[in-house]
């Protein structure tokens, strides 16, 4: 996936590590360290997170300041950028192509 250009594997910085540090032990039940890790990411990065898990929205929202977007969001935007570029495309293909990744 590294190759084709899908996934982009980064390294958190010592600051971003503390914070995954201080999450986990109070959410350690609840997440593991790459949930957490990729919620400070997207935080320090100004990233938007697209999730339909509840608490880690609450999460994101209550320790981060963090806005998670559901999927239904993501598709729309997408949509919206598609079409405003000329491609037509309708929702309900546009999710089958995301189910298919």
């Amino acid at each position: 996936m590294e190759e084709q250009g899908f996934l982009k594997v980064v390294e958190l910085t010592e600051i971003q590590m503390k914070q995954v540090a201080k999450l986990y032990s109070e959410y350690k039940p609840k997440f593991v360290v790459k949930t957490i890790s990729a919620l400070v990411y997207a935080h320090e990065g100004n990233m938007k997170v697209i999730s339909e898990d509840e608490l880690l929205g609450d999460v994101a929202r209550g320790e981060l300041n963090l806005k998670v977007y559901n999927q239904e969001w993501f598709v729309d935007s997408l949509l919206q950028e598609l079409v405003a570029m000329g491609v037509k495309i309708d929702s309900s293909q546009l999710k089958e192509m995301i189910q298919y990744f």
